[in-house]
C-alpha cells in the first residue's frame, strides 16, 4: 500500500465530528506520522471574520476546540 492509499484509508476511518457543533472534521495537516483534523463549519473558519472582531475570537476558539490528531501508527492496516 502506498502512502496516499494509507492516508486515504486513515481519513476514511475517522468518523469524528466537531465537539463544539457536531459538523464534520476535515484534514488540515498531513504530518509525518499524524493527521490533524479541524471543524469544517463556517462558524469555525476564523479567517473569514474581520480582524480583531469578537466573531473572529469566537471562531478561533471553535477552531482550536475542534482539533483532533490521529496517529498513522495507531490505525490498523
Amino acid at each position: 500500500m502506498d502512502n496516499l492509499d494509507r492516508i486515504k484509508q486513515i481519513v476514511d476511518s475517522v468518523h469524528h465530528t466537531c465537539p463544539v457543533c457536531g459538523s464534520a472534521l476535515y484534514v488540515t495537516d498531513l504530518g509525518k506520522n499524524t493527521l490533524t483534523f479541524h471543524c469544517a463549519s463556517e462558524k469555525a473558519k476564523f479567517w473569514t471574520f474581520k480582524k480583531g472582531s469578537k466573531a473572529l475570537v469566537e471562531a478561533k476558539g471553535h477552531w482550536d476546540a475542534s482539533i483532533r490528531h490521529v496517529s498513522v501508527d495507531k490505525i490498523p492496516e
